[in-house]
Order: C-alpha cells, then sequence, then structure tokens
C-alpha cells in the first residue's frame, strides 16, 4: 500500500513514503489511549455521571480517540474509536443530548491515542481501519476510498479499475445516515489493477 496511504495514520500507521501504489507498509494497531481530563465532574462521586466517567478512563487498551461529555444536569455520554479529537467531542456531544442532557452538554475528558500522528496525516476509526484490513485481503482490482472527515468505501469487481476508482469516490463521498461528509472530500488512498 503507497501513494496516498503512506504516512496515514490508521489504527496503525502506513509507514513509508513512496509515490507508487501498491508499496507501504501497515504497522501493527497503536498501544492504548490515554484519558486527559479537561475539567473536573462537577456531579456527587456517586452519581451516573461519575460512574460513567469511571468506565470511561479504564477503558484505554484501544489506540483510538473518544470523549466524554456530560450537561449540567448530570447527563453522560461516552464515545470511542474514532478518528479524530473533534469527531469524537461532536459525537458525545451529540449523544449526551440525545440521551435526555441539554444545550448544556460539554466535553470534559478525552482520549487520545499514544502513538503519535505524523505530521500531516489521517488517522482512521477503527471501522475504517477494519474495512481496509479486509480491503488488503480482497484480489485485485480494487480501490480504497478515505475522507479527512472519517467516511471511507472500497470497491472490488471484476470491472476496469478506473470504474472501480470512480465507484469508491462515489460511495466515500455521498451522504448516508448522521454522517454527511462533504463531496470531493474523499480521496483514492489504495488502488491495485
Amino acid at each position: 500500500i503507497g501513494g496516498l496511504l503512506a504516512g496515514l495514520c490508521l489504527s496503525g500507521c502506513i509507514t513509508d513514503d513512496t509515490t507508487g501504489r501498491g508499496g507501504g507498509t501497515l504497522t501493527p494497531k497503536p498501544h492504548g489511549s490515554r484519558v486527559v481530563l479537561l475539567e473536573p465532574l462537577a456531579h456527587p462521586d456517586d452519581s451516573y455521571a461519575a460512574r460513567d466517567l469511571s468506565d470511561f478512563t479504564k477503558d484505554t487498551e484501544r489506540g483510538y480517540f473518544g470523549a466524554f461529555a456530560v450537561s449540567d444536569a448530570g447527563m453522560p455520554a461516552h464515545v470511542t474509536g474514532y478518528h479524530s479529537r473533534a469527531e469524537a467531542a461532536k459525537w458525545a456531544i451529540f449523544w449526551c443530548r440525545k440521551n435526555g442532557g441539554d444545550r448544556t452538554c460539554k466535553v470534559i475528558a478525552e482520549r487520545v491515542p499514544l502513538t503519535a500522528f505524523a505530521e500531516g496525516a489521517v488517522s482512521m476509526s477503527e471501522r475504517a481501519n477494519e474495512a481496509l484490513i479486509a480491503y488488503m485481503a480482497e484480489a485485485a482490482p480494487k480501490a480504497f476510498a478515505l475522507g479527512k472527515d472519517g467516511v471511507y468505501a472500497s470497491k472490488s469487481a471484476d470491472l476496469p479499475l478506473n470504474e472501480l476508482r470512480d465507484l469508491a469516490l462515489r460511495s466515500c463521498n455521498k451522504e448516508t445516515g448522521w454522517r454527511k461528509p462533504t463531496p470531493g472530500n474523499c480521496s483514492i488512498i489504495d488502488e491495485q489493477n
């Protein structure tokens, strides 16, 4: 795996910086994460929010981004497995509000990978990484697209490579579910003929 995939931080990283397609080395998943408390929890130690924060701080084996949000009324929510701090924070606040919190929901703790990301690298979520690993095992021809906001798509079939590339980009850029990627956000990070 090479080309745009070079230097990409996944749950592992692509370690070489070749400019051709099909080179590169995938390193193992990062070894854990650490929790950064941004501000103290303003709720009693025996509250639901305190118990949820305690659970959030203990699950540090996975090397992905996460966030813990809580409302002034004590409604907590936490998420893990995201590709960036911003995505984790956005979804922690979303779930805090969805679970009964209000507009006061805010992130008070973050989980960050222990793996140092190269400057300018794009990290991948757990799901995107799993999809890339499955993609790498597929037979060529194939193409994998990744967006800066965490969306991804892969296509493999008995079709010309340029068609697979177009299908992967179209699928990656389309609006689905709650993720609304910006059209043009995705690019092909690997293709094999």
